[in-house]
């Protein structure tokens, strides 16, 4: 991360940059834990434009370019992170996997 988002800056040389580097830190935690999250759900059996949906998500959150620190902070202050939650909670609805869940429950 500091390589790509600091170009190599240190906070050991340069105090000043660990608010903006821990902000950065902890932004790019929270995209990698929902992006495992989405990336896991492509294992799940969505409908054609479920998956689109998710597909979309994950390309955002995992963008083919590097990240900078403005693109994850657009990331972040946009609606992409939420988006993402509010599709997750919802596969909790979809048919295909409430029968996984309840198949799950039969295996305990």
């Amino acid at each position: 991360m500091t390589q790509d988002l600091f170009g190599g800056r240190s906070w050991l040389d340069e105090p000043a940059i660990v608010p903006a580097m821990s902000a950065a830190f902890l932004s790019m935690m929270d995209v990698h834990a929902v992006l495992a999250l989405i990336d896991a759900a492509r294992q799940l059996p969505l409908s054609a434009a479920r998956e689109r949906e998710r597909a979309t998500i994950a390309a955002t959150l995992a963008p083919s370019e590097p990240w900078t620190l403005s693109s994850l902070r657009e990331a972040v202050a946009g609606d992409v992170v939420p988006r993402a939650r509010a599709f997750l909670k919802s596969l909790a609805a979809e048919p295909q996997v409430e029968s996984l869940r309840g198949s799950a429950r039969s295996i305990r």
